[in-house]
């Protein structure tokens, strides 16, 4: 069972080192269940259980997994205890199940978020017991629910619970956004293949599991003050049950129209003093609704600035590398200088990084600066590369299996699908690919599925499927990618 890990990681395409943290949290174990590999996610009081492999159980209901426990048990939250013994402040919450849990773990890893606490729920039907409401008091809770009727449900139910109990408690709605294949964004889970445009249109999915990150899709929800101060409750904690509002949009509602109402609102109210002294509240459009409603797109400056904002302390050479190369691509495109877009690009990223900004680059001068040198070192167009994978990505439909028998003992559909990209790139010669574009090959988001695409590439190599020329500069995003050459079987 050593492999089981990786395994694990490359079925769901998340990092190996959140598969690993959930294993040192006792989240994630392994078994063999009738000879079948098995992967276990659950605590002492909750569990279900999935194949290794992603497909369903065999038998006549097929599911797609087991319930370990049932009863009152099923409906208690994962990974709670976690959270509690390891005084883990600020908590992530999933409400249907463990493939969005695994998402989360995979999300704060890439976030640099190593110590938030992540609870499950198994489903839209679980039901948070007062006693496990009450262990959220002191905490700070964002609550993921499906982007459907019954998780919009379920998701006011255990928010407005939470809420009376909580520091603060927020929810990331999934409403508008699609994946890279088109289809809807309907979960934490579809939130890792994530489209590039709705990528680039909103920032807080760069850190959804960075709760001081906040944006169009976060609302915050909270009791009704004059409820508390009544005292009414019928159950779970105090309150009437359900009943909340959002605190930045400036909307009350009850549980069965809270989440629409939250999702769609489209003004923030706030107060004000007439010439007369008297107060008075003003409802004011949200910009940038209102862009999007009229069909107004971003500014060239904020489309190529706004996804690489740095969400933590550190990250500023890794941000500011990541916009160099996308206006070395914006350069190429248009055939001159970009010199004075470099510019207002310099002056907006320093201005959205804040306190995130490294102090040696706090000034707009060498901001500027540093994105020309850095444009300068990306010695191959970015663009011609994503030309070549996205030829490759139309012609995959119609390229014969590659017959190897690795790949056909394997019986993985994404080193399957990554081998036949491969060899339509190397028909050519020797290819370039960066691991973000071998992650387009596999059907994952550029910015999350890169560590699972590199896994499998590693895969190619070791069975001399692909050759490594020439190795890019690992686990940085410098914009050298490792040239390979195909040495597999010819179609």
């Amino acid at each position: 069972m050593d492999k089981y890990p990786e395994r694990l990681a490359v079925t769901y395409g998340v990092h190996p080192e959140a598969i690993h943290e959930a294993i040192r949290r006792g989240l994630i174990s392994f078994e063999n269940r009738k000879d079948v590999p098995c992967w276990r996610y659950g605590d002492t009081g909750n569990a279900i259980l999935r194949k290794l492999d992603g497909r369903r159980f065999p038998g006549r209901s097929a599911p797609k997994a087991l319930a370990l426990t049932k009863g009152a048990a099923w409906h208690r939250p994962i990974g709670l205890n976690d959270v509690v013994s390891n005084g883990r402040r600020d908590v992530v919450m999933v409400l249907e199940g463990s493939k969005d849990a695994l998402a989360a773990f995979h999300l704060a890893h890439l976030d640099g978020n190593a110590s938030v606490g992540i609870v499950a729920m198994l489903g839209a039907a679980a039901k948070l017991a007062p006693e496990h409401a009450e262990k959220f008091r002191g905490h700070r809770v964002r609550i993921f629910g499906d982007d459907d009727e019954a998780g919009r449900k379920v998701l006011a139910r255990i928010g407005g619970q939470l809420a009376r109990v909580a520091d603060a408690v927020d929810v990331f709605s999934f409403a508008g956004l699609h994946r890279a294949d088109g289809e809807p964004v309907n979960d934490l889970f579809d939130l890792l293949s994530i489209s590039a445009d709705d990528h680039a249109r909103h920032p807080e999915i760069s850190a959804p599991t960075n709760l001081d990150q906040k944006g169009d899709l976060v609302r915050v929800i909270a009791p009704e003050p004059d409820l508390l101060a009544n005292g009414n409750s019928n159950d779970n904690a105090g309150g009437k049950k359900g009943h909340f509002y959002t605190i930045n949009a400036g909307i009350k509602s009850s549980s069965d129209q809270g989440l629409k109402a939250i999702m769609h609102t489209e003004h923030t109210e706030h107060s004000e003093y007439s010439e007369e002294g008297e107060k008075v509240k003003r409802k004011t459009p949200l910009p940038f609704l209102r862009s999007v409603q009229k069909g107004r797109p971003m500014s060239p400056c904020a489309k190529l600035v706004m996804p690489c904002i740095p969400t933590a302390r550190g990250q500023t050479n890794e941000m500011l590398f990541k916009l160099a190369r996308a206006l070395r691509v914006e350069e190429e495109q248009s055939q001159e200088p970009i010199d004075d877009l470099r510019r207002q690009c310099a002056a907006r990223w320093l201005r959205e990084t804040g306190a995130n900004c490294s102090p040696e680059m706090r000034a707009v001068e060498i901001v500027d600066e540093y994105l020309k040198d850095r444009m300068n070192r990306v010695k191959k167009p970015v663009s011609k590369v994503v030309e070549a994978v996205s030829r490759a990505i139309e012609l995959l439909p119609h390229e014969p299996e590659v017959i190897h028998p690795y790949l056909a003992g394997n019986r993985n559909p994404k080193l399957e699908r990554l081998a036949r990209g491969c060899r339509i790139l190397g028909r050519s010669g020797p290819f370039l690919l960066p691991s973000r574009q071998a992650a387009r090959i596999i059907g994952l988001g550029e910015n999350n599925g890169a560590s699972v695409a590199n896994l499998l590439l590693k895969r190619l190599e070791d069975e001399h499927i692909i050759r490594c020329e020439e190795r890019g500069l690992k686990g940085q995003n410098s914009g050298k990618a490792s040239i390979f050459n195909w040495i597999g079987p010819t179609a």
